[in-house]
């Protein structure tokens, strides 16, 4: 992987988790060294209960790197719990925020902050979780369903799968269902092959692929970002 040196990388998103203003700025600057064009600050798990930094926005965008903020629910495998996602949603709009993620679970908080997204020119994803041991495709499909009836810009879908064979099944199914809704769609296959899995999602057509820097904590089911990119390259023949 070399600074932006080809398109799998720019389809790339590098969680940025790391503890504090200072260790999540590194990462930043790690990402772009790499040519990933795309990071998710993961505020639940950079700050945890303290008072989110914002001004981490602007750190990606002076890295020249676009940026999801995302407070994840503690259900949904972050650290985020309590109330006042709306406002802190809100207020990572107002810093810039290029892509803001809420889970379709608080379908009341995306109709709230939707407007300000779009005026503000930041994508809002509607995203859904199932940390199970297989993929349940009527549950996956049913969650880019209820997404599509959200004013949200694209639907994200992450799900467990036990082999490659089995991710692919489920990633074909739910990208045809995406395509057949007109829903924009990050398809994340999470466990045994993620990084193979991604990669082919994102030959469906899957807007990106999650994947997080050598050196950072692993996080259930995502792949480095080294792997993914070695499968990109196999898969569009790179390698």
């Amino acid at each position: 992987m070399n600074a932006d040196n080809g398109a799998s990388e720019s389809r790339m998103c590098a969680i940025i988790g790391a503890k504090g203003t200072a260790q999540a700025t590194g990462q930043i600057g790690k990402a772009a060294s790499l040519g990933i064009g795309l990071v998710e600050l993961r505020m639940d798990l950079v700050f945890g209960n303290c008072i989110p930094d914002f001004g981490l926005v602007g750190k990606a965008h002076e890295n020249g790197r676009k940026c999801i903020v995302t407070f994840r629910d503690k259900k949904e495998g972050g650290a985020f719990h309590g109330e006042g996602k709306k406002a802190l949603i809100l207020r990572a709009i107002e810093a810039g925020a290029d892509f803001v993620d809420v889970e379709i679970a608080h379908p009341e908080t995306i109709k709230a902050v939707a407007p300000q997204a779009k005026a503000a020119g930041c994508k809002t994803i509607g995203s859904w979780h199932d940390f199970g041991t297989k993929p349940e495709l009527t549950k996956v499909v049913e969650a880019v369903r209820k997404a599509n009836e959200l004013p949200v810009d694209i639907a994200k879908v992450a799900f467990a799968v036990s082999n490659e064979k089995e991710g692919k099944k489920a990633i074909a199914e739910l990208a045809n269902a995406a395509k057949l809704s007109g829903m924009p769609v990050v398809i994340s296959p999470m466990g045994a092959d993620a990084a193979k899995n991604r990669a082919y999602a994102l030959s469906l057509g899957s807007e990106f692929a999650y994947c997080i820097l050598e050196g950072s904590e692993g996080m259930h089911g995502v792949p480095a970002c080294s792997e993914l990119a070695k499968n990109l390259a196999t898969l569009t023949g790179q390698g």
